[in-house]
């Protein structure tokens, strides 16, 4: 089962909702004319060798966290913090290796199930 966040945001006194799209976490909400960037989208990178999930984060200060707080899914091999790419708009990103005969698609969802849990516990602590 997905879990579905309603996230509000204050401007001006006036309260608006944004709901997330579970299955595009990256996505940038225009809302009032302002941009408001989510904390973290995630992306499915199929090579030949090896398909991999990036997570790339809106505070990069949060890499090692996030990279700690992954590490409790048994179907994750390997988590590497690495330079991005500059088309990407983020200077570092956690690229999660997973176990053969893992399906990535699930594995995406529940990952993504995860950080925004992490997210919304960060938001209200």
């Amino acid at each position: 089962m997905q879990r579905n966040f309603d996230w509000f945001i204050t401007q001006n006194s006036k309260k608006f909702r944004v709901e997330r799209i579970p299955f595009f976490v990256g996505l940038i909400f225009l809302i009032s004319n302002n941009l408001i960037m989510l904390p973290f989208r995630s992306e499915i990178r199929n090579s030949p060798t090896r398909p991999t999930i990036k997570i790339f984060l809106s505070d990069e200060s949060l890499d090692g966290r996030i990279k700690k707080h992954l590490q409790h899914f048994k179907e994750i091999e390997e988590i590497e913090i690495c330079d991005s790419v500059a088309q990407n708009r983020a200077c570092e990103s956690i690229t999660v290796f997973l176990k053969d005969d893992v399906d990535i698609n699930k594995m995406k969802q529940s990952i993504d199930s995860s950080l925004w849990w992490y997210f919304e516990e960060d938001l209200v602590d």
